[in-house]
């Protein structure tokens, strides 16, 4: 008997799924004519002879149950996971097609003696109900008991161009069963894609339950970040595992495999799905080369520190002020275990003396310069040290690296420093001039150049790491103005394009990296709150677990962040998420008057006039510069802005 069964399971193994459906249909078409058959036999006695009459009702019969079936979905669920619930779609299937059997046999005369006795209904459908359900549940018990493993059932998110492409890849995986597609628009409800039906979102609940969903991936790769949160708060609230996959172009580059799928986090949701790195461009920039990463404990000094050694740098200086943070990093760059060898300096990049003698002693070919201070609020209540680390820390490592044997100076930009209006975005501006300077008056051939980009996941100071520690703390989130909006990016994305980018300069470029789509803050802060498996309190839901507070934006932010002085003012490199800003302004050949004019008061003025005095000098040294949209900024108060 077991061997029977094996070959049975190998014979529906070898099956394709529209074939096993043929042979569901020709089963249930001759079960239902039988239990037709076996009806009048039973009510008229075995061996009777039928009637035309009711040899036209038996015929009759699976004409009309077959349509019911299929709208019931009997068809659709799959035998392997038939949930117990079927039993209640067997029934009304069944009492359904019974009614319109009989309905049927009324309108045509068939009752009577010589047509279809009143208890004949009744037979049929004991009969009919029992053969649907035992051959169902014994086929599963049958074929699928004691299998080695269940493949896991999924449903897809999304019915575009990608999802599809991943519904192919799962029809042919032996640890997958795709179940059902689901997609917003409406229009396509319905219609089935290899194999697999199209069901809008408010089907989803109910076919959780029925088909036994146990995981639903999104696959909207083009959508912007934003929707890709509320689509995955709104998951969350069913018993199932959220997960995401990344761009066609990512798989096919080796980035991700189809199998397994990665779990769902906030820097799928919020970035985009990485382009594989141009190993080209990382090797010209890496290969066997002696580094100084400034910053090198911070969030993106520390992703540059890992992404270099893994990429084939032979010595990495690691520079940092905070004696924790060098330490943490030196040990976890030590424990990796990797070729590269890793050097950390404890001193400030406004260090000369220790600037000159690392340059002098290491002689390093590149600089990876992502020390700063970049936190808005601290900035503006820190104005003297803002503009000594931002600024002078900048100058002083470009006098120190001049005439060495430097080939690369990369300084890390921020999207604050375009149309500044906070000191850390006029900081960080002075210093992209600084290098466009020294650019322009090397004569040596040295690259230098600026990446410019928003906010990085999770970094030091992030509102990601901020919400996640308020909604564990029970709120309230506390977002700075509803109506703002911020570009985001994975660290470790930017920090393969900043290599990348340095592989394509030719001296005094300012990169930019595609961010995509802003991302409101309050959106995300809802969504976070959802994504944890809680709800938000407001006046709509009163009972709600966390709520959300909106406080007073911090002077000199803004409610958007803009990446261009003027938007039509880039040009596209060969790499597709770096583009390059045109020069457009000669505000660097003043800079270092500028510069010079804020440092003589440094020492003497107060927070306020120092304040003061950088933006009279940016202003100056950029008078040529293509003015953008006026942006929507907090007003500067002349007091200490309010704890």
């Amino acid at each position: 008997m077991s061997h029977v069964i094996r070959r049975l399971r190998g014979l529906v193994e070898f099956l394709s799924r529209r074939q096993r459906r043929a042979v569901q249909l020709a089963f249930d078409i001759s079960s239902i004519i039988f239990c037709t058959w076996l009806a009048f036999q039973l009510r008229l006695g075995f061996g009777s002879a039928l009637t035309q009459a009711q040899i036209v009702a038996g015929l009759l019969a699976p004409v009309i149950a077959i349509p019911i079936y299929t709208r019931f979905g009997l068809y659709r669920a799959v035998l392997r996971y038939l949930p117990d619930m079927a039993l209640w779609t067997i029934v009304k299937a069944v009492t359904l097609t019974a009614l319109a059997w009989v309905s049927v046999l009324f309108f045509l005369g068939f009752y009577g003696a010589e047509g279809v006795p009143r208890s004949i209904p009744i037979i049929f459908v004991v009969l009919v109900f029992s053969v649907t359900l035992v051959s169902r549940f014994a086929a599963k018990q049958m074929l699928y008991w004691e299998r080695p493993r269940d493949r896991r059932r999924y449903a897809i998110y999304g019915a575009g161009a990608a999802g599809l492409q991943y519904a192919q890849a799962l029809s042919g995986s032996d640890d997958a069963e795709l179940c059902a597609i689901i997609d917003d628009d409406t229009k396509l409800s319905g219609n089935e894609y290899h194999g697999v039906r199209v069901f809008a979102p408010v089907d989803l609940e109910g076919l959780v339950k029925r088909l036994g969903i146990e995981t639903i991936v999104i696959c909207m790769p083009s959508v912007s970040g934003q929707r890709r949160l509320e689509i995955a708060a709104s998951l969350t609230k069913l018993e199932v595992k959220v997960q995401t996959l990344p761009s066609l172009a990512a798989i096919m580059g080796g980035k991700y495999r189809v199998e397994p799928f990665e779990h769902l986090d906030l820097n799928e949701l919020l970035g985009r799905s990485p382009v594989p790195p141009d190993l080209h461009l990382i090797e010209t920039a890496t290969a066997g080369k002696t580094i100084v990463v400034t910053g090198a404990g911070g969030s993106i000094g520390s992703q540059l520190v890992d992404t270099l050694a893994r990429n084939g740098a032979g010595t990495i200086i690691m520079v940092d002020q905070s004696e924790f943070a060098l330490f943490e990093i030196d040990r976890k760059m030590r424990a990796k275990q990797s070729l590269c060898i890793f050097i950390p300096v404890l001193a400030s990049v406004c260090d000369a003396k220790a600037m000159q003698d690392l340059f002098q002693v290491h002689r390093p070919q590149a600089v990876y310069h992502a020390a700063a201070y970049k936190h808005v609020g601290l900035a503006e209540r820190n104005v003297r040290s803002a503009f000594e680390n931002n600024v002078l820390g900048t100058k002083t490592l470009l006098e120190a690296s001049a005439n060495r044997s430097m080939q690369t100076f990369v300084l890390v930009s921020t999207d604050k420093a375009v149309n500044p209006t906070s000191v850390m975005g006029a900081t960080k501006r002075f210093a992209e001039l600084l290098v466009r300077n020294y650019a322009d008056a090397s004569d040596q051939d040295v690259r230098y150049l600026s990446v410019r980009f928003g906010n990085v996941i999770g970094s030091t100071g992030s509102v990601i790491p901020i919400f996640s520690d308020q909604i564990r703390q029970g709120g309230p989130v506390t977002v700075r103005g509803r109506g703002t909006n911020r570009y985001f990016m994975a660290v470790s994305e930017a920090c393969e394009l900043i290599i990348q980018a340095a592989g394509l300069a030719e001296g005094g470029e300012t990169f930019m990296l595609k961010m995509g789509e802003p991302v409101s803050i309050h959106a995300l802060a809802r969504s976070m709150i959802e994504l944890s498996g809680l709800s938000v309190k407001d006046e709509l839901n009163p009972d709600g677990d966390i709520e959300i507070s909106i406080t007073e934006m911090e002077p000199g932010e803004k409610t958007t962040e803009e990446l261009l002085y003027d938007p039509t003012a880039s040009e596209p490199t060969k790499h597709s998420k770096i583009v390059r800003v045109k020069k457009m302004t000669r505000a660097h050949l003043t800079v270092g008057d500028a510069i010079k004019a804020v440092q003589e008061g440094v020492a003497t003025q107060s927070n306020n006039q120092i304040r003061t005095a950088i933006f009279d000098a940016l202003t100056r040294c950029q008078q040529d510069v293509i003015a953008s949209a006026e942006a929507n900024v907090v007003p500067f108060a002349l007091k200490h802005p309010r704890k």
